[in-house]
């Protein structure tokens, strides 16, 4: 006797686990919005969709659901035929956001104000693209999001990307240790710089950790407060820090 095929139905609540639904092959299955990955129709579950979640994307774990919102709407953006004619242009969702991802990390590698992707890094592409290839090629550049909104949301991604891409690489080595730094900002507000080293492979690797602000004041146990809540965030262990290192300042002194 044939066994029956169990049938499972999406929940609008697994966006707030990063998973929208798909149809494969007439069957509804759990997407990704995140890393666009599709798991099988019986995933459709809150702990494997959890489980998925925790373990891959930990850094979207405290996010809103707007967050999650916006990436659905992209997801689903992408899905539409990219061969479809926008006039007599073959529009491709998938390059313009990649475009845009690097216009947006040039932007931020020479912090340069985010309104200069609209207004001028994408007229001047245009319009050389129009005289050197063309409108055809002009009229595709011209499609490329750089509105001051989304490069201020590309950032944000690229340094949570960053960050993630970081504390994995943290975690991997097993080993790491700080330095830490108490410095103040324009607004001569007190902040609290982060960097940690890390064994990667065979090389060891130095990164920017965070940087967060000391509201209260720069005692030594506020410095403290700062990094454990850093750790607590991330997951990450203090028995893993084999040294922290400090500049001596009386702020980042103490235990």
């Amino acid at each position: 006797m044939a066994k029956r095929k169990q049938v499972f139905a999406y929940n609008d609540d697994y966006l707030k686990l990063g998973f929208t639904s798909i149809e494969v092959n007439g069957e509804v299955r759990p997407q990704c919005v995140l890393c666009l990955n599709v798991l099988a129709h019986s995933s459709l579950k809150e702990a494997k969709l959890r489980r998925h979640f925790e373990a891959n994307h930990e850094i979207f774990v405290n996010k809103t659901l707007d967050v999650f919102k916006e990436k659905e709407y992209q997801v689903k953006r992408s899905r539409i035929d990219r061969s479809a004619a926008w006039g007599r242009v073959a529009y491709s969702h998938n390059k313009a956001v990649r475009a845009s991802f690097s216009v947006s990390w040039k932007i931020a590698r020479e912090k340069a104000p985010h309104t200069a992707g609209e207004n001028l890094i994408k007229p001047a592409a245009v319009e050389m693209a129009r005289i050197m290839c063309g409108d055809t090629v002009a009229n595709k550049l011209a499609m490329v999001p750089l509105s001051n909104d989304t490069i201020k949301r590309r950032i944000q991604q690229l340094s949570e990307d960053i960050l993630q891409q970081t504390i994995a690489g943290v975690k991997c080595s097993g080993k790491f240790s700080l330095q830490l730094d108490e410095t103040t900002d324009i607004g001569n507000d007190a902040q609290l710089m982060a960097f940690v080293r890390y064994l990667d492979t065979n090389d060891y690797m130095e990164q920017f950790l965070f940087c967060r602000p000391l509201s209260k004041n720069t005692t030594g146990e506020q410095v403290f407060k700062k990094v454990d809540s850093f750790f607590k965030e991330h997951r990450l262990d203090w028995s893993d820090c084999v040294s922290v290192c400090a500049d001596g300042a009386p702020s980042m002194m103490g235990s």
